[in-house]
């Protein structure tokens, strides 16, 4: 899935998704995954803006890993 970091602080990272807009359920999907992956505490999606926060324990660099993968999950 393509996307723009927008804000990155440790442990927090927010992401725009490459969409002008989601659908609620698309935004529930996308939600729903990012919460189950491991390292992942929270996680909150924004159907308006396309826009997803993650909060993680893990590498930063394991999370961008994750999302990069995640739209062969989807």
């Amino acid at each position: 899935m393509k996307f723009i970091i927008k804000h990155d602080v440790p442990g927090r990272i927010r992401v725009h998704m490459d969409a002008s807009g989601m659908t609620f359920t698309q935004a529930d999907t996308l939600q729903y995954y990012l919460k189950n992956l491991q390292g992942v505490t929270n996680a909150k999606v924004y159907e308006r803006t396309a826009d997803a926060v993650v909060e993680y324990r893990c590498s930063r660099k394991a999370v961008i890993e994750l999302l990069l993968s995640s739209d062969t999950a989807m």
